[in-house]
């Protein structure tokens, strides 16, 4: 043993039975140090979002500042954006999974779907529900005349899903969906199965249905 090592020892040899006893071991005072980087981590995506979303909200009541809002909100693509802050800043907030809304992989039979406008009605089940066929984000919830609800996913290509005739709307705006996610129920046709829209825009143009969903299973 060396003179160093003997040192320590008889110095902690002499300390306080206080010390002893109140002193913390080493793997809780590692605990506690990785627990307060963890909320300090939190607290700086927390005062990062507040910014950007201040910045905004001014930008919104500034004629001259405008067109930073305009830009955010039409033209940004909201999933690359969430790939990029998951990649280096390890997302906004710790994520949570609920396995019972995913599936191993969307099955979509072509064979029974029919050209609508921009798209596809294509036909399901009886009440089986509509999953997204890829990984994205809800950037708009709306209303359509001839389509009823529907629901708009954008993935990182920029690419906009159309899902329209949803009875019931099972995500919300701006939640992050995954592959295979549950978006809700389409509409009962007249043969008592179920059906809905399906449209994929890429900037002004629509994309073929067909080659997306072959590229997509792929």
């Amino acid at each position: 043993m060396n003179k160093r090592l003997k040192k320590i020892i008889k110095k902690n040899k002499y300390r306080s039975p206080f010390y002893h006893q109140y002193k913390k071991p080493a793997e809780e005072e590692a605990t506690e140090r990785k627990s307060n980087k963890f909320l300090y981590s939190i607290f700086n995506r927390v005062l990062l979002s507040l910014i950007v979303l201040l910045v905004l909200l001014i930008s919104r009541n500034q004629k001259k500042l405008s067109f930073i809002y305009d830009y955010t909100f039409k033209n940004m693509n909201f999933m690359r954006l969430r790939v990029f802050v998951d990649d280096k800043l390890n997302g906004l907030f710790p994520k949570t999974e609920d396995d019972y809304k995913y599936v191993d992989a969307v099955v979509i039979n072509l064979d029974n779907s029919e050209n609508y406008r921009d798209g596809l009605i294509i036909e399901t089940n009886y009440a089986e529900p509509v999953l997204s066929l890829v990984d994205g984000i809800v950037i708009s919830l709306y209303k359509d005349k001839n389509l009823g609800n529907v629901v708009v996913i954008q993935d990182e290509l920029g690419r906009e899903y159309h899902y329209g005739y949803l009875e019931n709307i099972e995500v919300s705006i701006y939640k992050s969906i995954n592959y295979g996610e549950v978006l809700g129920v389409g509409r009962l046709n007249s043969d008592f199965n179920g059906e809905y829209y399906l449209a994929v825009k890429d900037g002004a143009d629509y994309l073929d249905v067909y080659e997306v969903v072959m590229e997509n299973e792929n």
